[in-house]
């Protein structure tokens, strides 16, 4: 009797599975799953920036070149790209930079800031900027590194000093992240990430970063493996300038670097030999506009002038639909085991039919 309830089982995973994967292929071909859901916003709005908590006067002209920005084109969050604090960090959820350096500039934004964790911010309480985000909801932090979902794009903040000081922790990494970019279905893949893949600026390219050959190999060997060819955005700082690049054929998609919030700003060094699209030694920040496949990325300075802009559209192809694709028929299998765990008795018929009701939402 146990073998047969067994391959009764495993037939109807089977007949399951199968349904779910022509289902997915029928809507894929139709041109269903590239479009985002009517009660989904089609287009977002935002700004990205990094290396900004000095307290200095340059962050409060950025700061405040931002609050007009935004009143303007109605941005919706921001995006940090680490470097939060200056010199140290904070080192409490009483510290006084929260109101110095956050509160006191960025309030009337009015908007929640998704902030990723930079090499100085290590040098104090990174719990402390995880905790805060319990203490005032304008500050986001569930976690060292985490993901995000707007509109038509998937935003992935990464803890980039980890993954560049620690071995343990790429190895922790790698199966989490190998997970988490089959599971992403949005149009636009964008990631934040502290460290610079390729940069014009005084860091440089990841692998050779300030000129010395094999400086940071071991973080690019992670992003070649876990990113490249799944990422379409990159953001970054390190490097405090602004800068647009086109990713060499290895590691395909847009570059940029947002490292002008106020620490300071860093000339060209153009030792790496990339791809550039625009640099500017300036202090400033990055306004994205996305609308269903296109992007256009606007570098502003600290006054809050436009410097450069560029439009990018991508073709809703088939390496969009097939990562859609992928993220569901990645999810259905887990979904139905551990429905199974639960109620080997009434899992087929009530979650074949959820599964199909979230691919027509």
């Amino acid at each position: 009797m146990k073998l047969f309830n067994k391959k009764v089982t495993a037939i109807r995973l089977l007949v399951t599975f199968s349904v779910g994967l022509l289902v997915s292929l029928a809507l894929a071909f139709t041109g269903y799953i590239i479009s985002s859901t009517q009660d989904e916003p089609h287009e977002i709005r935002f700004l990205a920036f990094g290396d900004w908590g000095s307290g200095n006067d340059k962050q409060k002209a950025v700061a405040a070149a931002m609050i007009k920005k935004c009143k303007a084109e109605n941005c919706e969050f921001v995006v940090t790209v680490g470097d939060n604090f200056y010199p140290k960090g904070v080192r409490s959820l009483a510290d006084k930079q929260w109101k110095t350096k956050f509160i006191d500039l960025y309030s009337d934004l009015g908007v929640p800031f998704y902030a990723a964790l930079g090499t100085h911010d290590h040098a104090g309480s990174v719990i402390a900027q995880v905790k805060y985000s319990k203490r005032n909801p304008q500050w986001i932090m569930p976690a060292k590194f985490y993901n995000f979902k707007k509109g038509p794009a998937d935003f992935i903040i990464t803890d980039s000093h980890k993954l560049f000081r620690f071995e343990k922790y790429r190895a922790q990494q790698t199966k989490h992240y190998k997970k988490l970019m089959r599971r992403l279905t949005s149009t636009w893949t964008i990631l934040i990430s502290k460290h610079t893949y390729i940069s014009d600026g005084r860091h440089g390219n990841m692998g050779i970063y300030k000129g010395i050959i094999g400086h940071g190999a071991e973080m690019k060997s992670f992003f070649d493996s876990q990113f490249c060819g799944n990422v379409d955005l990159y953001l970054h700082g390190h490097d405090h300038n602004l800068q647009i690049l086109e990713g060499p054929s290895e590691c395909p998609g847009v570059f940029v670097v947002t490292g002008g919030g106020g620490a300071g700003a860093q000339p060209q060094a153009a030792r790496d030999g990339n791809k550039i699209d625009f640099f500017a030694e300036s202090f400033g920040f990055t306004y994205i506009k996305i609308i269903d496949n296109c992007i256009t990325i606007e570098m502003l300075d600290e006054e809050g002038t436009s410097l450069f802009t560029k439009n990018y559209c991508k073709p809703q192809n088939f390496r969009i639909w097939a990562r859609k694709l992928s993220g569901y028929l990645y999810k259905f299998p887990f979904d139905i085991q551990k429905s199974l765990s639960e109620s080997r008795a009434q899992v087929h018929s009530y979650h074949i039919k959820a599964y199909l009701r979230g691919l027509f939402k």
